[in-house]
């Protein structure tokens, strides 16, 4: 009788102590802003953000753009925001680059967010290198997309 009342006992413990367990995961990572910055060839700087104005970049590579120099390469950068100081398992978003008259997928990856640590502020940041400037392209995450209106011709 002793034994079913201790087992009882520390079974109601047990349960009262895993229900006011909080969750040890989150469940929402969302990807917050894109910004696309232009790697100047001669001087090795990285411009400001491109794509907070839609502008019309011609001729990049031969130095015509807002920056005054060759730009072959440039960066995607993506912020993606969650729970601050939490783990987030099971979510997956992409980040999928396509050419805007064609359709023509040029980059398609995938972040899973098994392992996504946030800052205390609740953000973290990943970074995508890119060849090339004369195509005008579309880049979607999530619920953000933008475009780059990458051109080259006489």
């Amino acid at each position: 009788m002793k034994s079913r009342l201790l087992n009882a006992s520390l079974s109601s413990i047990l349960l009262l102590a895993v229900s006011s367990i909080q969750p040890l995961y989150a469940t929402s990572v969302v990807a917050e802003s894109i910004e696309v910055l232009l790697l100047n060839a001669y001087s090795g700087t990285i411009s400001d953000d491109i794509i907070k104005e839609d502008m019309f970049l011609l001729n990049l590579p031969m130095g015509d753009g807002p920056t005054g120099e060759p730009v072959s390469q440039f960066l995607v950068k993506v912020k993606f925001k969650g729970p601050a100081g939490e783990v987030v398992r099971g979510e997956s978003l992409t980040l999928n680059v396509m050419a805007q008259e064609s359709g023509e997928v040029k980059l398609s990856r995938e972040y899973d967010f098994f392992d996504f640590y946030a800052s205390s502020e609740g953000t973290s940041y990943e970074f995508v290198l890119l060849n090339g400037a004369c195509d005008s392209l579309q880049l979607s995450i999530g619920q953000l997309t933008k475009n780059i209106n990458f051109n080259c011709g006489e």
